[in-house]
């Protein structure tokens, strides 16, 4: 190896090692020095194309990705980039043919088929079809050997000693899991509850090191393989493992096909099936899983009576008035993961813009000037000015919160709904209308307002949405009352009633 192919080498680590960091423009510096260095170089162009993708730049990570599969035809670990960045921008149909495609190619390749998966969430689709698609997934599950070891190891009546329960999780940092998963780790009952958390976040932060403390042992596996990790956490000698990712990315379900823990569990996470027959148990609750749903599942449901709530993870700024009151009309807003806002959904929001004149709409989004400008376009040919849209970068999380106070009320995407972005909302004293359907996904959102005894702004078809819009239009008075109450109607002591519902979860599980 040349001394320049050594430099481009050393590049390309350092780049890649940025990336990991999410330290993008030092990441996009290295990687451009590599290809410049060695033009041919197609790793650095692969990890080049993924920077762009994390940058916003969705249409030059295509563009680099399509440079890769010119000068090398087998390289077809592209094509799954290529489908994130039309994911990122919407075009589910285009991501969904490039993942097609690689698995086609590339049947093992497991983190693509979970990226496939996920973006079927985004899209209106039948149960039934969302099942097979799921089921598929269960190829990877491990006839395991050690399976029935593990049970003969471990069994000892809970009651004479504490339970080993391990989270694997790769989003434990600012994240909408970490929101969910801190009220329950906090409130463990350590008497009974003997606590592992397999970290595999790689870009870390204060929030990691909040949860880190949370835990008895804590495990980074960010970096071993699923062989590695599968001996360690066997190692423990874990009674319950939990997965809290599902097919959402830095997943490690391989670890689950493989069978690491007697019992092993899906909460949280994914807000469907995972498809592995070796996955027990899927914690959920009676407002999320409606009745007849456990045919669409590989694991067992198990319902409890609340199976999760929310730690806004910082000090939140005071509720100012609502600004209807200055302004003199409804600033509704979408800050949502853009990936969620479907043709229908355009339609459904364009509707409730025609239907009161005054209103705007502020619109969060992660991309550059050309995706922004196809937003504004899609509203324009439904009719709607592109002055009354107004577009921001996605935001901080300081500065995110602190928004809520320029909004009046926010609109959530569908079938896929918001969580984390209800929970902020509700907390910064902005109520959302939401969608309610039949899957965990389409009534995620629902059931966070039902929470706070909103099920006024829940609505059961496109029309009911419109409706509800229309109405807190004309109602502002009642919305700044609401909007000043808003915190008071939040349960108290939900994050132990939830932790205390997920421990008796577990014990049942065990003693069973």
């Amino acid at each position: 190896m040349t001394d320049t192919e050594l430099q481009a080498q050393a590049a390309h680590a350092q780049g890649l090692a940025y990336l990991e960091k999410g330290m993008f423009g030092e990441a996009l510096f290295h990687l451009k020095k590599a290809i410049t260095l060695v033009p041919n170089y197609l790793e650095a162009h692969n990890t080049l194309g993924r920077a762009y993708n994390e940058t916003g730049d969705f249409e030059l990570s295509i563009q680099t990705c399509l440079h890769i599969l010119s000068q090398n035809p087998q390289a077809y670990f592209v094509l799954q980039n290529i489908a994130k960045s039309y994911g990122e921008m919407g075009r589910h149909a285009e991501a969904l043919s490039y993942y097609y495609r690689y698995i086609a190619l590339s049947p093992t390749a497991a983190t693509a088929y979970s990226d496939l998966f996920l973006t079927l969430n985004y899209l209106p689709m039948s149960r039934e079809a969302m099942f097979v698609e799921h089921y598929k997934f269960h190829i990877f599950d491990k006839n395991n050997t050690n399976s029935n070891y593990l049970y003969q190891k471990n069994i000892h009546d809970s009651s004479k000693r504490k339970i080993k329960v391990g989270y694997v999780s790769g989003d434990l940092r600012e994240h909408p899991v970490a929101h969910l998963f801190v009220p329950v780790i906090k409130n463990h009952d350590r008497s009974k509850f003997n606590i592992h958390i397999y970290n595999n976040t790689h870009s870390q932060d204060d929030v990691t090191k909040k949860i880190k403390n949370y835990g008895d042992t804590w495990r980074d596996i960010q970096a071993l393989s699923h062989e590695d990790t599968l001996e360690l956490i066997r190692s423990d000698n874990l009674d319950i493992l939990v997965d809290l990712s599902g097919h959402t990315g830095s997943n490690r379900l391989l670890i689950f096909a493989a069978r690491a823990a007697p019992i092993q569990v899906a909460w949280l996470g994914y807000m469907n099936t995972t498809g592995l027959k070796n996955m027990d148990y899927r914690i959920t609750d009676f407002n999320l899983s409606v009745p007849d749903s456990e045919k669409y599942y590989t694991e067992k449901l198990w319902r409890v009576t609340n199976s999760f709530t929310f730690d806004p993870l910082m000090e939140l700024p005071d509720i100012d008035d609502l600004p209807a009151l200055k302004n003199g009309f409804i600033t509704f807003a979408s800050l949502n993961n853009y990936k969620k806002i479907t043709s229908h959904v355009y339609d459904v929001w364009a509707d409730i813009l025609r239907k009161i004149p005054t209103s705007r709409l502020v619109f969060s989004l992660k991309g550059n000037d050309t995706l922004k400008q196809s937003v504004l376009t899609k509203f324009e040919l439904r009719g709607i000015s592109s002055d009354r849209i107004k577009i921001i970068d996605q935001k901080l999380i300081e500065d995110y919160v602190k928004f809520f106070n320029d909004i009046d009320i926010l609109l959530d995407p569908f079938p896929f709904t918001g969580c984390i972005t209800v929970f902020h909302g509700l907390w910064g004293g902005v109520p959302s209308i939401v969608m309610e359907g039949v899957t965990e996904y389409e009534r995620n959102g629902p059931t966070v307002m039902k929470k706070v005894g909103l099920d006024s702004c829940i609505a059961h078809n496109p029309q009911e949405y419109v409706d509800i819009a229309v109405y807190w239009a004309s109602h502002f008075d009642e919305l700044a009352e609401l909007r000043k109450k808003m915190r008071e109607k939040f349960p108290k002591n939900e994050d132990k009633l939830v932790t205390k519902g997920i421990e008796d979860a577990f014990i049942k599980m065990y003693n069973r």
